[in-house]
């Protein structure tokens, strides 16, 4: 351990007025003749008559002056007598500065700089550029410094090892930032929830490494820093790239406000084809949950002065109808920004408070939505993500008929271009295809729909066969020849 030496100060003007008293006492009867020289590890105390008059507690005071000396020298004021304390052994180096009517005496204490070197050793390592690193040089020099003053003090020199470390975290949480600024990092590679917990620490740091953030005991903060940086890293590691399939993409940056104190969150519940005027398209279910969470942040985000803490919307029905979905192309292109259709509360919901829930049906060439809820001017929650539309099949597909005479009856063959569902009374000969006997005349229109949900109908119509079927059997056996017999035979 090194120590260094450096005054601190403490008033003991009762201390010095009893040793005086003592002295003075003392002077008048030491005869005046040369002590013996004890050596330091024998020497004895004598009491006087005056000590046997003090209190049990009271230590006794060593005799190691000539009876000569005067008042004055004994009181300290012209003496070159080296303090002793109380058991007669040498005192820590003191200095006696004169305060007017009273003296202060400065004992020099030992610095422990162990902890400010190992600092210095440990986090001074750091290379980089800008303000949030010229501010962590700053702080390492004050700290190089306070190792060669002799009036550092162990306050100072225990807040320079600790600004030095706070500092040197200050700077890597820095350079996060910069690597994850939403406004130049591209987050469309990834999952909205990889990206989630990155820009929560973001939200919480980004602010933090400038001069004016300080960790002591007295704000409960020691070691902040580095846990953030630690949370980072792990938020950092666990960012998830996007595939094909991923419903729930990208960062909305409308979503990294907090100044709405009132938040809730999105779900898309159901995507599926829909018949609108004969033209299939895609139609997007989604609700809105009023939960009083933050999509990013949760239930608040602290700040440099506490926290923002969130809590729920009130609304009513009204309201609820003024729900926005911005949609975009598929290169994150802005489309449409429309209100939300068929609005209502949510499943087996009595009232609107828990939230509510409505449709949108997109255009072939939307890919992407976002979506927005606002109650007055200031409170807006928004989906933290880009819902991406998942591919699907919006067109019909192509059915045809052929037919084949059996004992049973007319043997009806389904074909179509693509896979299809199931059809009610007909037997599956393979994905695309389907068959079914009729035994007499039929007029019916047949729905058949693709994996997809697309539809397409076709119609079948058969006669009653019966009577042919008949003739052909009763009249179908001559044999002969010439023009009469071969039209017999067409």
């Amino acid at each position: 351990m090194n120590k260094k030496l450096v005054l601190t100060g403490k008033a003991v003007l009762s201390t010095v007025m009893a040793s005086t008293m003592a002295c003075s006492m003392l002077s008048t009867n030491i005869l005046a003749q040369e002590p013996e020289v004890v050596p330091e590890e024998e020497t004895t105390v004598e009491k006087t008559p005056v000590e046997e008059e003090t209190t049990a507690t009271e230590e006794a005071t060593e005799v190691v002056e000539e009876s000569t000396e005067t008042p004055e020298e004994a009181t300290g004021e012209n003496s070159e007598t080296e303090d002793l304390d109380q058991n007669g052994l040498e005192t820590p180096e003191t200095n006696v500065v004169d305060s007017g009517d009273t003296e202060e005496v400065m004992t020099k204490e030992a610095i422990d700089t162990t902890k400010l070197e190992e600092a210095i050793k440990n986090f001074g390592n750091l290379e980089g550029s800008g303000s949030v690193y010229d501010n962590y040089v700053k702080v390492l020099n004050n700290g190089k410094a306070l190792l060669e003053d002799p009036e550092a003090t162990q306050v100072k020199v225990d807040n320079a090892a600790r600004n030095i470390e706070t500092c040197y975290y200050k700077v890597l949480v820095a350079a996060l930032n910069t690597k994850y600024d939403p406004d130049t990092f591209d987050y469309s590679k990834y999952t909205t929830d990889s990206i989630i917990p990155v820009q929560n620490m973001y939200g919480i740091t980004h602010n933090r490494t400038n001069n004016n953030y300080q960790e002591n005991e007295a704000q409960g903060n020691i070691g902040q820093m580095k846990g953030w940086y630690e949370e980072y890293l792990k938020a950092e590691a666990g960012l998830t790239l996007t595939a094909q399939d991923e419903k729930y993409i990208g960062l909305n940056k409308d979503a990294l406000s907090s100044n709405s104190k009132k938040q809730g969150n999105f779900n898309v519940i159901k995507q599926e084809i829909v018949n609108v005027d004969g033209t299939y398209k895609i139609q997007l279910t989604m609700e809105f949950i009023n939960d009083g969470l933050h999509p990013i942040y949760g239930s608040e985000l602290p700040n440099a002065n506490g926290s923002t803490k969130f809590s729920k919307f009130s609304f009513g029905e009204s309201d609820a109808k003024r729900a926005r979905v911005h949609t975009y192309d598929s290169k994150m292109g802005a489309r449409r920004y429309v209100t939300w259709q068929n609005v209502s509360k949510l499943d087996g919901q009595a009232s609107w408070s828990k939230g509510f829930k409505g449709t949108i049906i997109l255009e072939p060439d939307e890919e992407y939505v976002t979506f927005e809820f606002k109650k007055g001017s200031s409170d807006v929650a928004y989906s933290p993500w880009y819902y991406h539309v998942q591919p699907m099949d919006t067109t019909a597909p192509t059915v045809e008929l052929s037919y084949e005479m059996t004992e049973e009856g007319v043997k009806v063959t389904l074909t179509a271009n693509e896979a299809i569902q199931s059809i009610d009374g007909w037997t599956k000969v393979s994905d695309t295809q389907y068959q079914r006997v009729y035994a007499g005349a039929v007029d019916e229109t047949i729905t058949v729909y693709d994996l997809a949900g697309n539809e397409a109908e076709v119609q079948l119509t058969l006669a009653d066969k019966t009577a042919l079927k008949e003739a052909i059997e009763n009249f179908g056996n001559l044999e002969g020849s010439g023009s009469v017999y071969d039209n017999y035979v067409k």
